[in-house]
């Protein structure tokens, strides 16, 4: 397990509201379990640990972003894909599959 996604995970859990859950896996049809964070709130804390801990190194990129979509809560998955938009500026056209 990456220790980058194991402390967002950690972090995640503990700004949970388990009472915002179910509301939002109702508006997704029950298709993922969430933290109940809502976004506002999930991008701030995602831009507080991204300054404490940097971003993920872009060899490793992959590896994070595979590991948060492994996991279950959507939170996790939302925050790969703004960890790929701030590694933007590092892709290459040859790289991209």
């Amino acid at each position: 397990m990456n220790k980058y996604v194991n402390s967002l995970s950690v972090l995640f859990l503990a700004n949970a509201r388990p009472d915002q859950a179910p509301k939002m896996e109702s508006y997704m049809k029950h298709k993922f379990p969430f933290f109940g964070i809502k976004t506002p709130v999930r991008r701030k804390l995602l831009n507080t640990f991204i300054a404490k801990s940097g971003l993920p190194e872009y060899q490793k990129v992959n590896a994070v972003v595979f590991e948060l979509f492994d996991r279950p809560q959507r939170e996790l998955h939302y925050s790969a894909i703004e960890i790929c938009g701030k590694l933007k500026k590092h892709w290459k056209q040859d790289t991209i599959r």
